[in-house]
């Protein structure tokens, strides 16, 4: 499938003149999750969470700026919180993160105009001299006029101007804003096993649906993208709730545990652009006049 997406999107890419692009990114996420239940207020059994992360994203750009972005990204958000006694979870219970995953991330993407850092600079070099362009085979010195006589010439051939051009593409910084949504699943999110007669309970916190919005920084030159410097903040959509329900005296009852999870995305990518060349307008050859035989049989050749 892989084999036939990316060509697919390239063709595409080139025949509406916008740009496809694919930016490996490596990075640093913090995530933070809390518990919360019916017997104690919302606390964090891990803590803040810190974990490098891989990504890569693809990018649709049309020449307005705007897109659509689909990536994929390493994951370690989740917690398993186990414990044995639901009421009493609070002061007996052991937390873990759950191993990497990864996660889907899609959605919105806009590309502003290039803000320059550094101005493009052209040094152009004139030199002026005599031969480029020959109007007649003339040497200084003596020439016959009409035949007769003589007088003192001077090579008249048109003076040329020749520019030489060093450019500087300069520095430049597009914006890049986006939003959209992750998608990581978790499985089961309340697994209970019996070990020696005991039960033994494991929620696992966390999200399977998130939203994502950030800026990435996009600097480059004038000819192409170099790198690309990424922010988001991830947010878990809906609270994860589960029940436990445990009979004490022949009595139920029932504990409930939701969770909330929250957390930042810092990357640096390196982003590899498929775009539509323009077209090169190629300058018309020089045109040579041919030579004529002019006054007392001199020929004289004319060139442009």
């Amino acid at each position: 499938m892989k084999k036939i997406i990316l060509p697919l999107f390239a063709l595409i890419t080139y025949g509406a003149g916008a740009q496809f692009s694919i930016v490996p990114q490596l990075g640093m996420e913090t995530f933070r999750t809390t518990i919360q239940s019916g017997d104690f207020a919302s606390f964090s059994p891990m803590g803040q969470q810190f974990t490098p992360s891989l990504a890569i994203r693809m990018a649709y750009r049309l020449k307005s700026g705007q897109g659509a972005f689909l990536g994929v990204a390493t994951n370690r958000q989740a917690v398993a919180f186990r414990f044995t006694d639901p009421q009493n979870a609070l002061n007996s219970y052991t937390a873990a993160a759950k191993n990497l995953q990864l996660r889907l991330e899609g959605g919105y993407q806009f590309t502003s105009k290039p803000i320059a850092l550094r101005k493009a600079v052209t040094t152009t070099s004139i030199a002026s001299r005599y031969g480029d362009r020959s109007f007649g085979e003339r040497k200084q010195g003596c020439a016959r006029s009409r035949c007769s006589g003589t007088r003192s010439s001077e090579n008249t051939s048109a003076r040329s101007v020749t520019k030489t051009a060093t450019k500087d593409a300069g520095l430049y910084v597009s914006i890049k804003p986006s939003a959209g949504l992750a998608i990581a699943p978790m499985g089961s999110a309340m697994e209970t096993e019996t070990k020696n007669g005991q039960k033994n309970y494991t929620y696992r916190a966390g999200w399977g649906t998130a939203l994502i919005a950030g800026t990435a920084f996009e600097f480059g030159t004038r000819d192409q993208p170099k790198f690309i410097v990424g922010i988001n903040y991830i947010r878990g959509l809906g609270n994860n709730t589960q029940t436990v329900t445990t009979n004490e005296l022949l009595k139920p009852t029932t504990t409930t545990f939701s969770s909330k999870t929250s957390g930042f995305n810092v990357s640096l990518g390196i982003p590899i652009s498929f775009k539509k060349k323009a077209a090169v307008i190629q300058a018309p050859p020089p045109i040579n006049r041919p030579s004529y035989r002019g006054r007392c049989g001199q020929s004289k050749l004319y060139q442009l």
